[in-house]
């Protein structure tokens, strides 16, 4: 993700972008289903850490790759929506400043 991200020459970034998709989606596959076979979360079916650490990064590649990864696949959503909704969470990003 890292080569994609700082890559300079546009042509060689398009084919990054396309090898960077196809590994995601192999991945997010594993990850929904994770998700979907633990009760909405990816561990003992309880919020853990990979689950904040997942609304984190979901929110930083998607930004990256200018796609919304939890799109296609419900699980991972819901579970980002979870975390969003906790309400310190909530609080925090309602008052941390608007970045782009």
């Amino acid at each position: 993700m890292g080569e994609y991200y700082w890559e300079q020459d546009p042509a060689f970034k398009a084919k990054l972008k396309k090898i960077a998709f196809q590994k995601l989606l192999f991945y997010l596959d594993k990850f929904e289903a994770q998700v979907k076979n633990n009760g909405g979360y990816f561990i003992n079916s309880k919020l853990s850490w990979p689950d904040f650490m997942w609304a984190a990064y979901s929110k930083r590649i998607s930004f990256i790759l200018t796609r919304n990864m939890n799109q296609n696949h419900p699980e991972l959503k819901k579970l980002v929506e979870k975390i969003r909704a906790l309400p310190k969470i909530k609080a925090y990003i309602e008052k941390r400043s608007k970045i782009q």
